[in-house]
């Protein structure tokens, strides 16, 4: 059997190592692609002239408040949190997604929308 009838197939059979050996495969390409997308969210903080740190709010945020608003017994206090944890998803979401980048160069480098910047130098 192929590997890709491995990974992505859903007749035949597997042993143990072959079905370890495939979690771990898409434990990687999970982590990967995390990474990436961590990374695709900071340049684009950089484009609007914010520092990369914005990001663990907008990706952890929402999620550490509404799990702690949903552990809370106390109804209010979870309404508050849930609503917050919406409010900076939100914000995120326009940020990240909406709002035009800096025009021409800011601290991060040039505007990627500027036909005449210079290249971007390799680091």
């Amino acid at each position: 059997m192929s590997w890709g009838q491995i990974l992505f197939g859903f007749s035949g059979r597997i042993n143990r190592g072959k079905y370890w050996a495939s979690v771990v495969i898409w434990i990687l390409v999970y982590l990967v692609a995390w990474i990436a997308v961590f990374a695709i969210g900071i340049k684009r903080l950089h484009d609007r002239n914010k520092s990369g740190w914005w990001i663990l709010l907008f990706y952890f945020g929402p999620s550490v408040l509404a799990g702690i608003g949903n552990s809370s017994y106390n109804d209010a206090v979870a309404l508050v949190l849930n609503l917050a944890s919406f409010v900076i998803a939100i914000w995120g979401l326009v940020e990240l997604g909406f709002l035009r980048g800096t025009v021409g160069s800011n601290q991060y480098g040039p505007d990627p929308l500027d036909p005449v910047a210079p290249p971007v130098p390799a680091r």
